[in-house]
């Protein structure tokens, strides 16, 4: 398998959630983060880089790309049109 992009974000609820149940990369540990603390989260990531772009291209491919969105979101639609 192809690897794909690590995720690396500033300090978010949601995407550290993200982050951890796929294994996909790593949230510097700031809300307001520079160019700076971004390659010190890299540097601290070096090991596990390509276990992160493993994860991170499985999870597009499998969960989280436009196509299995929008699948999502027709079914979601289809739901909320039958209730009404």
């Amino acid at each position: 398998m192809d690897a794909g992009v690590p995720v690396l974000v500033n300090r978010c609820k949601d995407m550290r959630n993200f982050i951890e149940r796929y294994s996909c990369g790593a949230s510097v540990p700031k809300s307001v983060a520079n160019a700076q603390d971004y390659l010190k989260q890299l540097a601290l990531m070096e090991g596990n880089l390509l276990t992160f772009s493993r994860n991170a291209r499985n999870v597009m491919e499998t969960t989280a790309s436009w196509e299995k969105m929008e699948i999502r979101l027709i079914e979601l639609y289809g739901a909320l049109f039958e209730q009404s």
